[in-house]
């Protein structure tokens, strides 16, 4: 009888040892593809920095903004809208 439990007891702790070697590995792979993301994001980050200059131009090349004083407005003429659309990429969208 005492070696029955001796036995499961060690097949117990067998069997938690491999669940944790299991998790710190996967624990691990987890933690080294954060890492390769943040470096090509870190890499994506410094590629915008470089972008920054065409999004603020020199003072010599900006356009200055004219506003009208009427405003602006969008129409929606000849009001002829598809009720049903065909959404296979072989037929056009027509309206019935």
């Amino acid at each position: 009888m005492l070696q029955t439990s001796t036995a499961l007891g060690s097949l117990a702790l067998y069997r938690s040892s491999v669940q944790s070697i299991v998790y710190t590995i996967s624990t691990l792979f987890i933690t080294i593809q954060m890492a390769v993301q943040g470096v090509f994001l870190m890499g994506a980050f410094c590629a915008s920095m470089e972008i920054e200059p065409f999004l603020q131009p020199r003072e010599e090349t900006r356009v200055r903004y004219e506003s009208c004083s009427g405003g602006m407005k969008i129409e929606a003429r000849y009001g002829c809208f598809p009720s049903r659309l065909y959404l296979s990429t072989k037929k056009k969208i027509h309206p019935t």
